[in-house]
């Protein structure tokens, strides 16, 4: 059963249920066997209450330094991101038409969002409704066009798409494949550019996280800073924006 997070009528139950159950076992059982390793060791308890002192004088110390911003290099990343999201939605554009009766604008740009692929609303009018997609459901039975329902169909669609022999068939689903992956592309690119590139800096011209460490099991997460400036730097994506 392949990880993802949501689910369609067309996936077997009892499936869906074995793995989640496995799930949910193993989990607990990696739990005990972990309790067993710390009842056995007396000296681990006392370990880790010295290890959560030094940690948190680590995370202080990591949270007030931060790290100084090349602010000409953030420039340029914000234009290349720009460029990539105008070149998508202009495409997305003329495929897809006109749908957003009160399009707004790419910031910064004159370039109009005729068809959002921010909005569930238009996507799921366009996806489910237009080109007749299975819907894609959440744990709680909704339907659903968020990352996992869209990489989904993505998948189911390229397999349609290379079963296909008839030329009519094939730009039908090539069509809908194209418009997936640019609803995909277009999403990374303005969350990117919303939580990583377009960020308040300290006076200083520095971006600071505020670390903090789980109280039972040291688990280190970050937020933005006190001051409300900065960002979530355990979320910063992999790769490089030039890719």
């Amino acid at each position: 059963l392949d990880d993802v997070k949501s689910w369609d009528r067309s996936m077997n139950l009892n499936d869906l249920w074995i793995y989640n159950c496995k799930d949910a076992a193993r989990t607990l059982q990696i739990a005990l066997g972990q309790k067993d390793e710390v009842a056995e060791n007396p000296n681990f308890v006392k370990t880790m209450q010295f290890d959560m002192i030094q940690a948190r004088e680590l995370c202080i110390d990591i949270s007030s330094a931060g790290f100084l911003v090349d602010q000409k290099r953030q420039s340029d990343i914000r234009k290349i991101i720009k460029d990539k999201w105008v070149k998508n939605q202009e495409s997305l554009n003329n495929i897809v038409g006109w749908i957003d009766k009160k399009p707004k604008y790419i910031p910064d740009t004159k370039v109009p969002i005729l068809f959002n692929p921010r909005s569930h609303k238009q996507c799921q009018q366009i996806l489910y409704g237009q080109f007749g997609l299975t819907p894609r459901r959440n744990k709680g039975g909704g339907v659903t066009v968020d990352e996992d329902a869209i990489i989904g169909m993505i998948a189911e669609v390229k397999k349609e798409y290379e079963t296909k022999v008839r030329p009519d068939a094939k730009n039908r689903w090539l069509k809908i494949l194209i418009v997936l992956k640019t609803i995909w592309i277009i999403r990374g690119l303005a969350k990117n550019n919303s939580s990583y590139i377009d960020i308040e800096l300290s006076n200083d011209g520095r971006a600071r996280s505020l670390f903090k460490l789980g109280p039972e099991t040291a688990r280190w997460s970050a937020q933005k800073y006190v001051d409300n400036t900065g960002l979530n730097l355990q979320t910063i994506p992999r790769g490089s924006v030039e890719d």
